[in-house]
């Protein structure tokens, strides 16, 4: 996220890495398809991933692709109905799970990408190993990631463009996870150039080693979907479950290591999107 220049006060989304080109198709066009060849960097199940958006001017009529991976079609792929890229599994719209694929080290697979709907938007393709949380850049250790540029242009071909991104309106929402006695205040404070921000206050008096938790969520395009967020009830270091209205529950914790002698505490991040876990130093 970063601040409109235009507009101070709002934010503006944008992906976290660069992106050159996208592949997509003209209005109207029903036909057209791209060729990306993975290669199994070790044995395992392996799920792939869209980088992808809406890019027409209805965006719930431009937000899916139909998909080949090997000798699996998906004829209904659901992507991102959002103007800003985001990653979307591949599964067919009726599974409850994304697909997955049982590949051996050194393996190659063929995926084929179809026109389905008009002016949907796919940046990159992403093969990651199934116990892998999502990729958010080009790096992807226990898997591939492949561009647009990486692609060949089938018959009829789907089109390769620039990329032009100014940013989509952005929220951000921020949940206060208070500590005992803690307080929270909605004030404001000026800038050098005398523009007024909103400033959130979190205090806590008469603490001893206090820590300070918050969530932020970033909301593109106005979209509302937020969760509920809850203090986890562990005392083994400090966390939160975000509850999201689809029934996905989140689990996010920082947990205590040890420090040189003297050195206090430290702690690491640890994520849990459904069965799926993270964690790191």
């Amino acid at each position: 996220l970063e601040v409109d220049t235009s507009n101070p006060s709002a934010w503006l989304a944008h992906p976290p890495t660069a992106i050159p080109s996208i592949l997509t198709s003209s209005a109207g066009q029903t036909s057209g398809k791209a060729h990306f060849e993975f290669v199994a960097p070790s044995d395992g199940e392996y799920v792939f991933y869209g980088l992808t958006a809406a890019g027409g001017p209805d965006p719930g009529k431009s937000d899916s692709f139909a998909i080949t991976i090997g000798n699996d079609h998906v004829a209904i792929w659901d992507t991102s109905s959002s103007a800003s890229p985001s990653w979307t599994p591949v599964k067919h719209r009726d599974d409850a799970e994304p697909r997955r694929y049982s590949l051996k080290a050194g393996e190659h697979i063929a995926v084929t990408l179809h026109v389905r709907e008009p002016q949907a938007q796919l940046f990159r393709l992403a093969m990651l190993l199934d116990d892998l949380p999502l990729p958010l850049d080009d790096e992807a250790d226990g898997g591939q990631i492949l561009t647009a540029a990486d692609a060949t242009l089938g018959t009829p071909p789907l089109e390769r463009l620039p990329w032009n991104n100014n940013g989509s309106p952005a929220m951000l929402a921020v949940y206060p996870v208070t500590t005992p006695n803690a307080k929270t205040e909605l004030t404001t404070f000026e800038t050098t150039s005398h523009e007024t921000h909103g400033l959130l206050l979190h205090t806590a008096e008469q603490l001893h080693d206090p820590h300070f938790l918050m969530v932020l969520v970033p909301i593109r395009d106005g979209d509302g979907i937020l969760p509920e967020v809850e203090k986890m009830p562990d005392a083994n270091g400090h966390g939160v479950l975000l509850r999201w209205p689809d029934g996905t529950i989140d689990q996010i914790q920082f947990l205590p290591t040890d420090l040189p002698a003297g050195s206090g505490t430290d702690y690491y991040p640890f994520f849990q999107h459904n069965d799926r876990t993270w964690q790191g130093k």
